[in-house]
């Protein structure tokens, strides 16, 4: 089954040279003096999702809810309000903290933005990593354009396969022999 997300953007991490940062918890702020909204948030780690149920606070929820901190780290990607979570303030001041109660070698980072009608313009996030009190790595993820279809993160093996196939597309599409005729009259 495939679902069509409006809004999904995913980071690899290159914060050691394993390509990964260990991690206690992340920040996520708006990029634009708008309303923070995150449909779900994940952390990958030895591709299982870290984040999954982990304790979500933000600094403020739009009209006391429902769409609360914990809906970003649900496993609910729905983008539709009230399945988000929302913040309360439109100046873009808000953030969502997630503590995960451990530390964990994340590889990548997913942020779902809200996919209904409204708003995904404000799919632009900043994300901080955090291990304790110390900054491990920071970054932005746009989420306003990128269609997906929902599946875990792609292993090495389906990656190579997929640009594999592209070179096989475009090598046939180049040997193809093409006829045109002009004819003037």
């Amino acid at each position: 089954m495939k679902l069509k997300l409006a809004a999904v953007a995913a980071a690899a991490l290159a914060a050691t040279s394993a390509g990964a940062a260990d991690v206690t918890s992340i920040r996520i702020n708006t990029q634009v003096s708008d309303y923070l909204q995150i449909a779900e948030l994940q952390l990958f780690s030895n591709g299982t999702n870290v984040a999954l149920g982990k304790s979500a606070t933000a600094t403020s929820i739009y009209v006391n809810g429902p769409a609360v901190a914990s809906n970003a780290v649900d496993g609910d990607t729905r983008g539709d309000y009230p399945f988000i979570f929302h913040s309360g303030n439109q100046d873009g001041s808000d953030s969502l903290t997630v503590d995960l109660g451990g530390t964990f070698n994340v590889q990548s980072v997913a942020i779902f933005g809200r996919t209904d009608s409204c708003c995904q313009f404000r799919d632009l996030y900043t994300y901080t990593l955090f291990n304790g009190a110390d900054v491990v790595k920071t970054g932005t993820l746009d989420a306003r354009t990128t269609s997906f279809a929902a599946a875990g993160v792609p292993e090495p093996a389906s990656w190579a396969m997929m640009i594999g196939g592209f070179g096989l597309a475009g090598g046939a599409l180049r040997r193809r022999k093409v006829r045109t005729a002009v004819t003037f009259a």
